[in-house]
């Protein structure tokens, strides 16, 4: 079942519709919100005069105080919710539908369904977010499927392959080598389009002002400890680690980021795990930032004038996203790795497994071999992004493709489609039409069901009539 909420049910409009599925499922993860931020961004530039509206599981979301913030978040953009209320753990169903209604698709023309990216199609949830798709395709029936950002782990590939079979979208975009990998030797067509975030981080990269002023010397700590980061087994391991990268950060300022928000025993990030690890001096002996507040929900300012104010060194983080962003702003960045599917994402950064000793000593030439890698990932992105404006084939007018590079791509406009409005009038009328010619279809296909039940139940009524009639007859 899938639902909205009532005020967006009330004001709903025939304008074209967008909806969008991925990383993000309503927890407040640094990396999931940049990459749904950042695919907004570009529909907005993209496509006009159209609503775009974003699905999560009804599990993501915490509670319905937590609504206003997503607000915040999501500004025009608008929820929507798949799950059944009788089964959430963290709602009360009768609250629930005080607030949402089950979605309206009368009418509703639906040109896009986007499932963008992330790291989700994995072994612990990948098969769940699969069907999540797969029924909000059967519902709302879109013109056009498109499959971006994605990392796919080796063991989900199967299924991913079953679906696209049954589902045929009409691109798929891999975010790393590996995935990219699984994908053709399962003869599946795919391309490089790269990490969905990276559009909004080269954004912010514009903002920074640099200078050569003297800065005070930085390292940035983040660390999660969730059971799908590292097993209880792996602790001693980071606590090695911990020991290494404080041997490092001798005479400077130390920063804990947090990347994570969410009032869950699940989730364990910085701040958690520094009471997790009995390492409660650093909330008190050390400098925070919430990454996940500021950078989506208050346009990174004080992330921007932490850089501005201070020579960061170096960042050691858990979170894919954390690393790939300071990396992205030309600031050496170490992602851990404590299992298979974080391995995958620290190949698909760095192109090889790096060791945090080797880091350390050779961080400058790592970054300087990052910052050729990621001209070549922008190349490779530009040629998916191309592709798919000729695959949505929208109708209206069309600005020229531009030519981005390293360091101007945020500065130039995406390519735009305006859409004409008496063509989408006349489709939502022949929408409109369809929907009730198979409304009726489908009601008449019932009645016949009811007659045809009747007239057997008739005929067997009329045998019996007919058998006691018989036997009255020969008394």
């Amino acid at each position: 079942m899938f639902w909205q909420r009532k005020k967006d049910a009330k004001s709903a409009n025939k304008k074209p519709r967008v909806f969008l599925i991925g990383g993000w499922i309503g927890w407040w993860n640094f990396g999931d919100i940049i990459q749904l931020k950042s695919v907004i961004k570009n529909y907005r530039r993209r496509v006009k005069k159209s609503e775009i509206y974003t699905i999560v599981p009804l599990a993501g979301l915490s509670s319905l105080e937590d609504l206003k913030r997503i607000d915040k978040m999501l500004q025009e953009v608008k929820l929507v919710i798949w799950g059944n209320p009788s089964e959430s753990n963290n709602i009360h169903q009768k609250d629930f539908r005080k607030t949402f209604v089950k979605i309206n698709t009368d009418c509703c023309r639906v040109i896009v369904l986007h499932l963008y990216g992330g790291g989700f199609l994995n072994e612990y949830g990948g098969k769940k977010a699969i069907e999540m798709v797969e029924r909000a395709y059967n519902l709302f029936r879109p013109e056009k499927y498109l499959i971006s950002g994605q990392q796919i782990s080796k063991k989900v590939i199967k299924a991913f392959k079953k679906h696209v079979a049954n589902f045929q979208p009409l691109i798929i975009g891999a975010r790393d080598e590996l995935t990219l990998k699984y994908l053709k030797e399962n003869n599946i067509n795919s391309v490089f389009s790269w990490d969905t975030s990276a559009d909004l981080i080269l954004e912010i990269k514009n903002r920074i002002t640099r200078s050569n002023k003297p800065k005070k010397k930085t390292v940035g700590l983040h660390f999660n400890t969730s059971s799908h980061v590292l097993k209880k087994e792996d602790l001693g391991l980071l606590k090695d680690d911990i020991k290494k990268i404080f041997d490092f950060a001798r005479n400077k300022e130390v920063i804990l980021l947090n990347s994570f928000i969410m009032e869950s025993a699940l989730v364990k990030d910085t701040f958690k795990s520094v009471d997790y690890l009995f390492l409660q001096e650093f909330r008190t002996k050390y400098s925070a930032l919430a990454l996940v507040g500021d950078v989506c929900l208050k346009n990174a300012d004080e992330t921007i004038k932490m850089i501005e104010d201070y020579k960061i060194e170096a960042v050691f983080a858990t979170s894919y996203h954390t690393a790939l962003f300071f990396n992205l702003l030309d600031i050496p960045a170490y992602l851990f790795a404590f299992n298979d599917y974080y391995l995958q994402k620290h190949i698909g950064l760095y192109g090889r497994k790096i060791s945090i000793g080797s880091f350390i000593k050779n961080r400058s030439r790592i970054t300087q071999e990052l910052k050729t890698k990621f001209e070549e990932n922008i190349k490779r992105r530009r040629e998916y992004l191309k592709k798919v404006p000729s695959l949505i084939k929208l109708p209206g007018k069309k600005a020229e493709i531009a030519e981005y590079t390293y360091q101007n791509w945020p500065n130039k406009s995406l390519q735009t489609f305006e859409i004409d409005p008496v063509i989408s009038s006349l489709n939502d009328k022949v929408l409109c039409l369809k929907k009730i010619i198979e409304d009726k279809s489908k009601e008449l296909q019932e009645q016949a069901v009811l007659l045809g039940s009747a007239k057997k139940y008739l005929a067997w009524k009329w045998r019996i009539i007919t058998k006691k009639k018989g036997a009255g007859d020969k008394k």
